[in-house]
């Protein structure tokens, strides 16, 4: 109960990070926003002070202009990383079926392939 507990902490953990890093890009995106309106009225306000048209300034349309679209984050996991147990039952496919093993000159996977996880293994009583 105590591994079950603590797997759904860590899946939880995850969601959780994911959500944050999600609200951070949100409040990030709203203060450049705020940021490149603010500098561009500054600016404006400087001219006009000066006598000089805003509309002449070439690098205030730069800050007029659309925000260019954000970069689009690298594709996500959908599934957990495979296990040790399931990395361990694909490398030991080939043992899983047919006559046991020959004890004397097996391999530790090809028992563990036929004992653990193939036609030897057997179940624990419940």
């Amino acid at each position: 109960m105590r591994a079950q507990l603590k797997a759904l902490e860590r899946r939880l953990a995850r969601v959780a990070a994911i959500l944050h890093a999600r609200a951070d890009r949100a409040a990030h995106a709203a203060r450049d926003r705020e940021n490149r309106a603010l500098i561009a009225s500054m600016a404006r306000a400087g001219l006009a002070a000066a006598g000089i048209d805003s509309s002449l300034a070439v690098t205030l349309r730069h800050l007029d202009a659309p925000e260019p679209a954000p970069p689009q984050p690298p594709p996500r996991r959908t599934a957990e990383p495979p296990t040790l147990l399931d990395h361990l039952y694909a490398l030991t496919a080939r043992f899983h079926h047919g006559p046991p093993p020959n004890l004397a000159s097996a391999s530790p996977m090809a028992l563990v392939g036929y004992y653990c996880f193939g036609d030897g293994a057997i179940e624990a009583p419940a």
